[in-house]
């Protein structure tokens, strides 16, 4: 597997394969804890997608405490790689932090 030169090299795109091959069990027996561990040994690089999968870790509790500050924070960093699905999950966690009162007043009914 390519990925354990990338790890021995500290390569980012091989720290980010090894956390998704954990976090989906592919490979190796699945383990959302170690998934976290190889994101973030990526994400301190700067790898986005790394960045983006510890914000849906936060935002969903797998392989950290549920967490939707932190969870906020890591899709930030990703936002500017336009990665799918990170702008709605800030647009989700916005509403959260928010909460109803924020929301626009309904529109008026027609009879």
């Amino acid at each position: 597997m390519w990925w354990r030169q990338g790890i021995a090299q500290g390569d980012a795109l091989a720290e980010d394969g090894f956390g998704w091959a954990y976090a989906r069990g592919l490979g190796t027996p699945r383990d959302d804890k170690t998934a976290v561990y190889w994101y973030r040994k990526a994400a301190a690089q700067g790898d986005a997608v790394a960045e983006a999968a510890l914000g849906w870790a936060y935002l969903h509790g797998q392989g950290v405490p549920k967490d939707h500050t932190q969870a906020a924070v890591w899709f930030r960093k990703a936002a500017p790689w336009e990665i799918p699905g990170v702008e709605a999950a800030l647009h989700f966690l916005d509403g959260q932090q928010r909460g109803p009162r924020n929301l626009p007043a309904p529109k008026a009914r027609f009879r």
